[in-house]
């Protein structure tokens, strides 16, 4: 085995005589990159070939040895320092709200103008919604309402009538219509969404007669809302 110390030249440790004539027996040696020393023993001069081999041999036993024994620990220390690391914690889940289509007609007034003065409005459509948010949210409101047909037409609102807190008591044999299009049971909505449920009734004027709509479309702060349509309210 040949053997380099420092930036010297590579030499054979069994050769001791060689050794003595590079001036390397006896020296010590250089630090090595690694940040272990790496030092030659300094052998006395015996002159006898077989126990200057028995010392080296015992010397880069120990320094073998005493490299691995670092390297070792430097892979414990690791280990530990992965193990003991504390996991992120998750973050909490954040609850959604559940949203429900009750109820959506439309239709127009009965008594009218003959003439209609510019502006007048005659066809209207209103829709009850259901919402379960998990926290409160205030200053709330609606900002679209369209009707669809068949093929995805829509007929756009013109305005916002007013939205109603929806109190009435759960529909038994009560007329679809006349449950949720009758006066009572309601209040004017403050714009705030609760946490739990709420029932609203939005009623809004749209730009023009709609054709056969089948289904209704809404948007409420961030909740976008779409349910069928029940069809056209009476008009007398």
């Amino acid at each position: 085995m040949l053997v380099r110390v420092g930036d010297g030249p590579i030499f054979d440790p069994n050769d001791t005589k060689g050794l003595r004539r590079q001036g390397l027996f006896g020296q010590r040696g250089q630090d090595c990159p690694c940040g272990f020393v790496s030092r030659l023993p300094e052998y006395p001069n015996l002159g006898r070939r077989k126990h200057s081999m028995k010392l080296f041999s015992a010397y880069w036993s120990q320094a073998m040895f005493g490299v691995l024994l670092a390297l070792s620990g430097c892979t414990s220390t690791q280990t530990v320092l992965q193990n003991s690391a504390t996991p992120a914690e998750a973050e909490p889940a954040i609850g959604k709200a559940t949203v429900k289509a009750l109820f959506c007609s439309h239709g127009s007034i009965g008594a009218r103008p003959a003439v209609l003065p510019p502006g007048f409005e005659t066809q209207f459509a209103t829709a009850v919604v259901e919402i379960d948010s998990p926290s409160e949210i205030k200053n709330v409101a609606v900002s679209d309402f369209v009707l669809l047909d068949q093929a995805g037409n829509e007929t756009k609102f013109k305005r916002v009538i007013k939205v109603e807190e929806f109190d009435k008591p759960p529909l038994t044999n009560a007329f679809t219509f006349a449950y949720y299009l009758n006066e009572g049971g309601t209040r004017p909505w403050n714009g705030t969404l609760p946490a739990g449920k709420i029932r609203l009734r939005i009623s809004v004027a749209l730009l023009n007669a709609p054709i056969a709509p089948v289904r209704f479309r809404l948007k409420i702060g961030n909740y976008v809302i779409e349910g069928p349509n029940t069809g056209a309210w009476p008009t007398y």
